[in-house]
């Protein structure tokens, strides 16, 4: 450091040989000393191309999204709808009396989602958004603002100090990240693990976050003031102290970080999985991995797959009736009704001989029926129903009838204009 400013550098390089000597070459490093980009995409400005108007008016997103902040507020809607103002997510906004064209807001694809950037008019602080189709849902992550690149295979995108993965699952670690950098992305030859270099030019500070591409998830990043990483995948890291000292610890960690060319000359046993090669095959575990979270959420097990594989797909509908036949009432549940509904068929019930006319009318028709599909069964037909079912239904519709016009009382009957007939219908 030459100069008051962090990245005011000089940087020197040297040789090395093939006998390991180390020679001084010049001072004209600052070209090899640069930072790869902080971003894998660039940013796309909204116009007014992207403007749907109408009652409540949005910036359409990929036709996938739709952003606006009028109102008061910022909101995200999913629905290309401009009669309600409504979305799945909102946050307020300083300026309450903004139009829609007063907002800067740029997006892009990557990683499987959608990042969004948002100025609202007036506000110095520039707010950064994830969109996941796949669950709908919209993160704020205004460390997307200092780097963002996407993860292996487009599983999501990885910043400083976290990950929003594309199925919608997140994560940020604690710790300080702003300014951080990204300084270099190291992929592992088998192609299942990448670690991702953060580094912060005010102190020095390095974070490591390492990435499994199998089980989608990153391990606790490891803080650091200083590593090197070795061709053998050895990785040494060692921090400062705030005091001078003597003694400065070091660790070692053992990493699948190897070089291609140390990794290529590991030995291998012919097999047809290595000739298959390990990244084609860490593709495909994750895949299969993936499917057994969302089986848990679901509450699905492997002989549902059985079925759904030997019968094939519902028919159109099928949820609909199923939805219908769960929520359709039980006959012989008791119906809520007023005081006067429940007092009137309790004295139908206890009226000379109800319990058995109800009898032979339920039952023996029933008994007939199964003992007839019994029937069908042993001789291979089916047996005719019974010709006198609904006459005597029919009959003793009208024998109740004429007894609660009997046993009827006035009072009860004017309390319902409809009168108790209606009611034991």
């Amino acid at each position: 450091q030459v100069g008051s400013a962090a990245k005011d550098l000089k940087v020197f390089r040297f040789a090395i040989d093939a006998q390991s000597r180390v020679s001084y070459m010049d001072a004209r490093g600052d070209e090899d000393n640069q930072l790869p980009r902080g971003t894998d995409f660039e940013w796309t400005v909204a116009t007014r191309e992207n403007h749907v108007l109408g009652e409540h008016p949005h910036v359409s997103v990929y036709d996938e999204v739709f952003v606006e902040t009028v109102g008061g507020d910022l909101t995200f809607k999913v629905e290309n709808n401009t009669k309600s103002g409504k979305g799945i997510y909102a946050e307020p906004v300083e300026n309450l009396n903004q139009q829609l064209a007063d907002a800067e807001i740029a997006y892009a694809r990557t990683g499987g989602l959608i990042v969004i950037r948002v100025k609202p008019l007036g506000e110095s602080v520039v707010r950064f958004f994830a969109y996941a189709p796949e669950v709908r849902k919209v993160y704020r992550i205004d460390e997307i603002g200092l780097s963002c690149v996407a993860l292996p295979e487009d599983q999501g995108i990885v910043f400083p100090g976290g990950y929003c993965l594309k199925n919608g699952q997140k994560r940020a670690f604690d710790g300080d990240v702003t300014q951080m950098e990204l300084e270099r992305v190291v992929r592992s030859p088998n192609g299942e693990d990448t670690l991702y270099v953060y580094f912060r030019w005010a102190d020095g500070q390095y974070v490591l976050m390492p990435y499994n591409a199998i089980k989608k998830e990153m391990a606790v990043p490891i803080r650091t003031n200083g590593m090197s990483l070795f061709p053998d995948g050895r990785l040494v890291v060692f921090r400062a102290a705030t005091e001078a000292t003597r003694v400065h610890p070091i660790q070692v960690w053992r990493t699948p970080f190897q070089s291609e060319e140390f990794a290529a000359s590991a030995p291998t046993d012919g097999s047809y999985l290595a000739k298959v090669g390990n990244r084609d095959l860490v593709r495909g575990i994750s895949d299969a991995i993936s499917i057994c979270p969302r089986d848990a959420e679901r509450h699905r097990d492997v002989s549902r797959h059985a079925v759904h594989a030997a019968h094939g797909p519902r028919q159109p509908g099928a949820a609909a009736r199923d939805a219908q036949h769960r929520t359709r009432p039980d006959r012989h549940a008791r119906r809520p009704g007023p005081r006067g509904v429940r007092r009137h068929q309790s004295r139908l019930r206890r009226a000379p001989g109800h319990r058995q006319r109800l009898r032979a009318l339920h039952e023996e028709p029933r008994g007939s029926r199964h003992a007839g599909r019994r029937g069908a069964e042993d001789h291979g037909a089916r047996a005719p129903r019974d010709p006198h079912r609904r006459a005597r239904g029919r009959a003793h519709l009208a024998e109740r009838r004429d007894h609660e016009s009997r046993h009827r009382r006035p009072d009860r009957a004017d309390a319902h204009p409809r009168g108790p007939r209606a009611l034991v219908r």
